[in-house]
C-alpha cells in the first residue's frame, strides 16, 4: 500500500456494509436521463429490502445547472427504507468553475465520484454509473459477508438498448435486459452479440512485453462502471487522479494503481453481472472508430489521456513493479469543502446511528445548546 490514508470524514462506528457511489446533473446527458436513473436508483433499492443489505447510495450532483431542477426534485424516493439510505451531495458551480476547463467539460465525472468516496459511511465502496442495473446474484454477493479487504471486485457488462419500463418489476426488468444485450464487455475486449465484430481493449497494451508477465492482463473494460474495493483500500491508495481532463482512462489508472499498490483484482462471474443502459453519448467500440469523442472533445480543447500515455504509466508502474506516486492532494474529494447534503431516505441501521449520535450529544451539552446542536446536525 502507498501512504497514509487520511482521516474519513464519517467513522467506522457509522458504517453500513456497502456504500454505493455515484454522479450526475440534470442535463439529460445522453437523453432519458432521468429514466435511466429511476431504474438504476428503484433496482437498488428493491434488491437491498430483498437480501436486506445494510448500504448507502450516495449520488454527488456535480455542478448543477442553472435554471433546471435539481436531483432531489426530478427522482421519486421513497419516504423510507428498512435497508438503504440515500443521500445526494451537491458541488455547486463556484467550484467546478475553478477547474481550468469547466466550460466545456460540465461533469468531472471522477472527481465528483471521489467527493462520495471521502465522504462514505460503508466498509465496502462501489463506485459505479447512474445507468446500471445489478444482478439478483451480485446483490446477494454484496450482503454475503464475503467481500474483503485488500480485494478490487470486477464484473463484465452486458450493454442493452431494450424497452425496460419503469412499471415492471425488477426481475422483468432485469430479464429484458438481458434479452437485448447488444455487447459484452470482458476481460480483454467487447463482443457485439448482432454483428459478431470483437474490439480488443488497450490494444496498444496487449503488446506490451509486460503485459503477461506483471499477473496481467487486468479486467479494466468498463471498469468506471464497476470497481468495488473497501473503504480502507480506497483510501490508502488516493482514489481516482484528479486531473484537469476528460474521464477517459482515470478509471484504468486506477485499477493498475490498486494493483501495483497489491490488491488482488477477483473476478466476480456469471451470473454476477451489470446491466448498462445504452444512451446517446456513451462511449463503445463502434463510436471509438467513428471518432465522435475525440472530435467533441478537441472542438472543446478538453484534453484526456491518450492510449499512448495510458501504456507509459502502465509500463512505468510494472517495470518499477509499484504504483505511480497519486497526484492527488490530502484533500481529495473536496474535503476541505463543506457541501450541500440532503438525506432522500434514512435506513433503519441509519437511523440508530443518528440516535447514537444524538445520545452522545446530550450527555455532553446543556439543554440550551443541546437543542441548537440537534436542529442544525451535519450527517
Amino acid at each position: 500500500m502507498i501512504g497514509v490514508a487520511p482521516e474519513p470524514i464519517y467513522k467506522a462506528d457509522e458504517s453500513p456494509e456497502l456504500s454505493i457511489v455515484c454522479t450526475a446533473r440534470n442535463d439529460n446527458h445522453g437523453g432519458d436521463l432521468v429514466k435511466r436513473m429511476g431504474l438504476c436508483f428503484n433496482g437498488i433499492l428493491e434488491l437491498a429490502e430483498r437480501h436486506k443489505l445494510a448500504c448507502e447510495l450516495v449520488v454527488v450532483e456535480w455542478n448543477p445547472p442553472n435554471g433546471e431542477p435539481k436531483l432531489p426534485e426530478i427522482i421519486s424516493w421513497p419516504d423510507k427504507h428498512n435497508y438503504c439510505s440515500v443521500r445526494i451531495i451537491e458541488v455547486p458551480n463556484s467550484l467546478h468553475q475553478e477547474y481550468e476547463h469547466g466550460d466545456n467539460l460540465p461533469l468531472y465525472q471522477m472527481i465528483a465520484k471521489n467527493v462520495g468516496i471521502r465522504r462514505s459511511r460503508g466498509r465496502m465502496v462501489l463506485a459505479t454509473n447512474i445507468d446500471i442495473l445489478f444482478t439478483d446474484a451480485l446483490f446477494e454477493f454484496f450482503a454475503s459477508g464475503k467481500m474483503s479487504e485488500g480485494k478490487m471486485y470486477r464484473v463484465d457488462r452486458y450493454d442493452t438498448d431494450g424497452d425496460i419500463k419503469e412499471t415492471d418489476p425488477i426481475d422483468k426488468q432485469l430479464e429484458t435486459a438481458l434479452n437485448s444485450t447488444v455487447r459484452v464487455g470482458a476481460r480483454g475486449g467487447s463482443w457485439n452479440c448482432r454483428t459478431g465484430n470483437y474490439s480488443i481493449i488497450h490494444r496498444s497494451l496487449a503488446d506490451s512485453p509486460h503485459y503477461e508477465t506483471r499477473r496481467y492482463p487486468l479486467h479494466t473494460n468498463a471498469c468506471g462502471d464497476f470497481t468495488l474495493m473497501s473503504r480502507k483500500d480506497w483510501f490508502e491508495i488516493g482514489a481516482y487522479w484528479e486531473t484537469d481532463v476528460f474521464s477517459f482512462h482515470l478509471d484504468s489508472i486506477l485499477c493498475y494503481t490498486a494493483h501495483f499498490s497489491g490488491l488482488v483484482e477477483e473476478f466476480l462471474p456469471s451470473p454476477m453481472w451489470i446491466h448498462h443502459i445504452e444512451h446517446g453519448s456513451g462511449w463503445t467500440p463502434e463510436t471509438e472508430k467513428s471518432g465522435i469523442l475525440d472530435n467533441r472533445l478537441k472542438s472543446g480543447g478538453v484534453p484526456k489521456i491518450s492510449e499512448n500515455e495510458l501504456e507509459a504509466f502502465y509500463n512505468e508502474m510494472a517495470s518499477a513493479s509499484r504504483p505511480i506516486k497519486c497526484p492527488n492532494s490530502a484533500d481529495w474529494g473536496h474535503a476541505a469543502d463543506q457541501l450541500t447534503e440532503q438525506i432522500m431516505c434514512r435506513a433503519e441501521w441509519d437511523n440508530r446511528t443518528m440516535q447514537l449520535r444524538t445520545d452522545v450529544i446530550s450527555a455532553a451539552l446543556p439543554a440550551l445548546a443541546l437543542h441548537t446542536e440537534i436542529t442544525g446536525l451535519s450527517v
